[in-house]
């Protein structure tokens, strides 16, 4: 397969139920840059909530990018992660921090690692400092100083999401959507 061709992401996909949840408080953000334009859309129109491992990766294998997180997931087992609240990345982005265990984080670390040694791996000046999330809304910058002052008062119970897989999606360079290119499961 041609790697110039996809940009790949690796991500923990948030389970049914808990997914359920983060989409009605996705839509409930997403009501609020309504009726002035412009409306943002929510996330999960393009891909269901995830938690990001990393932005967006160009110009690696995509074989060379299984085996980094066949090797990665090797060295944790199932665990949790917790989503409590809501913050924003400037004026960009609204989102769920993770709070990880210490097995997340290594793997995180982990596969950060693994990258970094590949000589194609091109990364921007932030992706070493990555905050784990889930992506409530993006691109608000137009709507942000209307909207904050009311998400920052919403009501966000306590999320507990068992931790056990994580997937390779990729898309074109082009456009087009994002489809799923295998699942690991982390050893029970």
């Amino acid at each position: 397969m041609n790697t110039d061709n996809y940009k790949y992401l690796i991500i923990f996909p948030i389970p049914s139920r808990e997914s359920k949840l983060l989409c009605d408080m996705m839509d409930k953000i997403a009501r609020l840059t309504k009726p002035s334009p412009p409306y943002i859309s929510p996330p999960y129109e393009r891909l269901s909530p995830y938690v990001t491992f990393h932005r967006p990766i160009s110009g690696i294998n995509e074989d060379v990018l299984k085996n980094i997180l066949q090797s990665a997931i090797l060295q944790i087992k199932v665990t949790r992660i917790r989503l409590n609240g809501l913050d924003c990345f400037g004026k960009q982005y609204i989102v769920a921090p993770v709070q990880a265990t210490a097995s997340v984080a290594h793997l995180w670390i982990a596969l950060l690692q693994l990258l970094q040694r590949i000589p194609e791996y091109k990364h921007e000046k932030f992706d070493h400092d990555n905050t784990l999330h889930v992506t409530m809304a993006e691109k608000i910058f137009t709507v942000f100083d209307k909207i904050w002052p009311k998400v920052r008062r919403f009501k966000f119970d306590a999320m507990d999401i068992i931790f056990d897989k994580m997937e390779l999606w990729r898309k074109s360079v082009t456009g087009g959507s994002w489809e799923k290119v295998e699942t690991f499961c982390l050893p029970r």
